[in-house]
């Protein structure tokens, strides 16, 4: 008896070691289950295989049907001007709330590309999720009636957008300026319309309006230029306008290409001849300006413009000799040319 009795106690002892581990494995809990969402505004929430390809990173054993999941990971795709904004959140249908949220922001693809790129982040989700027990509650809150888990929030409600963060909008060239206005003057000096290198002055306005090119009005004033013999001075002014498709900013800096068109007046006053006269005419140019500027302190900038301009008319002064002949005092080139440094300011 003795025998037997000390058998059934080594077949007891060799049993419960070989049961505990069996009872350990068995008290895990069993995976947490998940199902995703993809709201009715989504882009590409109607594409073939969208749902499926994200619904994919989740491990067989652990699928469930929306109803029955204990995490629902809803997804909501946005378009913006180039790329799009995607955000995931998980909702916890055991405690009824939020369990998390994940913001990207996406290239602006074909819908393939784009749930491969959140088929990741859902991958590492339920990765990070797999196998977490979840909260159990107190002992008090068990005597409670357990609360209607919440339904997820609509990603569509205005009240959700206006919590959502916006991507930062980026401008693109063939947008043009920010609308406002710019006042520059600027001193130079010009050559082949008058005689020599002249110094002259301008002052222009420039007009920036949405979805238009940028327009500049200005005028340009010469200082009188003397023929080398002194026997005539020349003066000139007039006022031009430019429009410019051509515009390129970066930070404080800025520059613009502009065709130009512009209209004045050509003056000259002969000097030491027996009859004094003064003759006018018309001046009419168009051209083109190359400038840029440099915002060095709130709205104030310097800067640098280059103009090129060709005379539509190109009147040739001359006086009259005892012998008959008519020697020529000044005639204006094809192209004339002038280069001013510019002091202006930048209205927004």
């Amino acid at each position: 008896m003795r025998a037997l009795g000390l058998a059934a106690l080594f077949f007891f002892v060799v049993g419960a070691f070989i049961a505990l581990p069996v009872a350990s494995v068995s008290a895990q809990p069993p995976p947490t289950t998940w199902s995703i969402q993809v709201t009715e505004d989504t882009r590409c929430a109607q594409a073939p295989g969208f749902h499926d390809q994200l619904a994919g990173q989740i491990p067989p054993e652990q699928r469930a049907s929306e109803a029955d999941a204990e995490l629902v990971a809803v997804v909501s795709v946005r378009r913006a001007e180039r790329s799009q904004t995607a955000i995931v959140t998980v909702i916890d249908r055991v405690l009824g709330a939020p369990a998390g949220e994940r913001s990207i922001t996406l290239p602006l693809s074909d819908c393939a590309a784009t749930a491969d790129a959140l088929a990741l982040v859902i991958g590492v989700l339920v990765e990070a999720g797999r196998g977490a027990p979840l909260q159990q509650p107190r002992e008090e809150e068990m005597e409670k009636e357990p609360e209607p888990p919440a339904e997820p929030p609509a990603p569509s409600s205005p009240a959700a957008e206006a919590l959502r963060p916006t991507p930062p909008k980026k401008r693109y060239v063939w947008l043009g300026p920010r609308p406002g206005h710019d006042l520059t003057i600027g001193v130079g000096a010009g050559a082949l319309l008058l005689p020599g290198v002249t110094w002259g002055g301008h002052f222009q306005w420039g007009l920036r309006v949405r979805g238009l090119w940028p327009i500049f009005m200005g005028a340009t004033l010469y200082l009188p230029a003397e023929t080398t013999d002194e026997r005539a001075v020349f003066r000139a002014g007039y006022g031009s306008v430019a429009t410019c498709p051509v515009h390129l900013s970066g930070g404080r800096w800025r520059a613009r290409a502009c065709p130009s068109f512009a209209a004045g007046m050509l003056k000259a006053e002969g000097r030491g001849f027996l009859e004094s006269r003064k003759v006018k005419q018309p001046l009419v140019l168009v051209g083109a300006e190359l400038a840029s500027d440099l915002r060095i302190a709130g709205p104030l900038t310097v800067g640098l413009m280059a103009r090129a301009e060709a005379p539509l008319m190109r009147p040739r002064f001359t006086y009259y000799k005892a012998s008959g002949a008519e020697p020529a005092l000044h005639q204006p080139k094809p192209v004339a040319i002038s280069c001013y440094l510019t002091v202006g300011l930048r209205f927004r």
